[in-house]
């Protein structure tokens, strides 16, 4: 859910953040006292490999969600990857080079602990700037009845709330509706609510005809109110409440079947 907007675009920040790590390990590999004949691309293999195998594991623990659309294996844009595997693997690989290459183990023991404190400062500052909201806000949206709505305002006890900020204009958005549409019927003691940003109830309703879409609870934010409560003004974004209204997980960008499967386990 975390995303940096950079000339109009918006990035997922992890990525940024490991991205950026690279390069400072670029840098420090051209101090004369420490230098590596090829250790920004070993480093950057073994990263990569790392990834794979984080994205096998995703993949064997969700399988059943990518039946029948296999093409999604390839498409990492849900960010799809075992972090557990990805650490273990990368550390593994780590160890493995350092054992390998004697004139490497002064270099990472100086990289490693200056790359997590990097990664762990930047991370650090954006939250400060980008403080995570804990509860539902009690803003007022309308469903396409006009008729005033809030998070709270529903008796029944969901196990949880999906809140899906999107625009019919949004290719992504437009990508996971079916996504969002099967897990609707899968979870029936959930609540879905595609919480539309800034267009006219007429545009909502003739994107959700053409495409065959009926959601049971889809509001209207026509003043993106919910994207500044959160401090995001990027769509698709896809958060995830507990019973108690608590915000428990999101995310930015396209959805998968499997990432939704993998963030409502456990709710």
């Amino acid at each position: 859910m975390d995303s940096i907007s950079l000339f109009g675009l918006s990035f997922p920040l992890l990525p940024l953040l490991m991205l950026s790590a690279l390069l400072l390990l670029a840098v420090l590999n051209r101090w004369p006292k420490v230098r590596v004949a090829g250790f920004s691309d070993a480093i950057l293999l073994r990263l990569l490999l790392s990834l794979v195998a984080a994205r096998v594991v995703f993949i064997s623990q969700h399988f059943s969600s990518y039946q029948g659309q296999w093409w999604q294996l390839l498409d990492i844009r849900d960010r799809g990857f075992d972090g557990y595997s990805l650490l273990l693997v990368f550390s593994l690989l780590l160890m493995h080079y350092a054992y390998k290459v004697v004139t490497a183990r002064r270099l990472l023991l100086l990289a490693i602990p200056l790359t997590l404190l990097w990664m762990g400062g930047g991370y650090t500052v954006y939250r400060h700037y980008h403080p995570l909201p804990d509860q539902w806000p009690t803003l007022v949206f309308s469903d396409l009845q006009a008729q005033p709505q809030r998070f709270s305002d529903d008796p029944t006890q969901y196990r949880f709330t999906v809140v899906n900020l999107w625009a019919s204009w949004c290719p992504p958005c437009r990508a996971e509706m079916p996504v969002l549409q099967q897990a609707e019927q899968q979870y029936p003691d959930g609540r879905f609510i595609l919480l539309n940003q800034g267009e006219a109830p007429s545009q909502i309703k003739q994107f959700l005809q053409q495409e065959g879409l009926t959601f049971r609870f889809v509001w209207q934010d026509p003043n993106s109110t919910m994207g500044r409560w959160l401090g995001q003004q990027a769509l698709p974004v896809t958060l995830i409440f507990d019973a108690e209204g608590k915000l428990v997980d999101g995310h930015a960008g396209v959805l998968s079947a499997a990432m939704l499967a993998d963030k409502l386990h456990g709710l």
